[in-house]
């Protein structure tokens, strides 16, 4: 098992920067799950994926994307939560990933697992050949993201990919729950613009907030009651001020 435990910031990989910019567009919107699968599926072959909110002692709510070729996700979500998470390599690794940008990337592979039973019922029987996990902390909770692959192996692009991708879109999962729980959207983004960057006008922070939340140009304009090209006019500022060029770039300055 392979194991990775960083602070380090990447370089992003130019098909993890397309489909960012569909998950970035369904944040706090129903089917933002379906979207990072689709997103997923767009860089690897998968054979499974699953991303959970992990507490303690099992997970506190649905996940936040759960998908199978085999089409049996319901029961392998609740056997895995009833009975084998604590027999699951991530779990050895949570404890670890305690910093603000800690993150945890395993690939693991069949004798990674020393339960038989967890072995036999989530890698044998489908063949699994590898599962890339990446995991994030966040206070008592951790953001779980796993894909699965029979027949080969993880390429070392793909499983960079993986991990690039990972990193952004666990924080965009956790923000979206919160906002489809009901809190104001616009108005909380805009909060966390201004307490990340006080330097930051009203109006680059309100077309910014917009911008996260998958409004277009034309969008955000009718909206804010402004014409679209002083929204562009706005963005490219807010651009400039963050020193980013796209949507993707900056959904990370304001989820880490």
């Amino acid at each position: 098992m392979d194991e990775i435990i960083d602070h380090y910031p990447i370089t992003r990989d130019a098909a993890v920067d397309r489909v960012f910019e569909d998950v970035v567009g369904a944040i706090g919107k129903p089917d933002i799950a379906d979207v990072v699968v689709g997103a997923i599926r767009q860089l690897v072959d998968a054979e499974r994926i699953h991303a959970f909110r992990l507490m303690e002692a099992g997970s506190d709510q649905e996940p936040y994307c759960s998908w199978s070729a085999t089409g049996e996700v319901g029961q392998l979500n609740r056997e895995y939560l009833a009975r084998y998470q604590r027999a699951d390599p991530v779990a050895t690794v949570i404890p670890a990933a305690t910093g603000r940008n800690a993150v945890a990337i395993l690939k693991i592979s069949r004798g990674d697992l020393s339960d038989p039973h967890y072995r036999r019922r989530f890698f044998d029987r489908y063949d699994i050949r590898q599962r890339i996990s990446i995991v994030r902390r966040y206070g008592q909770a951790s953001i779980v993201m796993s894909v699965a692959r029979r027949g080969r192996l993880f390429t070392p692009c793909e499983s960079r990919a993986l991990e690039e991708f990972g990193r952004f879109v666990l924080p965009v999962l956790e923000r979206s729950r919160t906002l489809t729980a009901g809190e104001p959207d616009m108005l909380s983004l805009e909060a966390r613009f201004a307490a990340r960057r006080p330097d930051m006008p009203l109006r680059e922070r309100q077309v910014c907030a917009r911008t996260m939340i998958g409004m277009t140009a034309e969008a955000a304009a009718l909206d804010l009651g402004i014409a679209t090209s002083t929204v562009l006019t706005y963005r490219r500022r807010a651009y400039t001020r963050l020193g980013i060029c796209s949507a993707y770039q900056l959904a990370t300055q304001v989820m880490h």
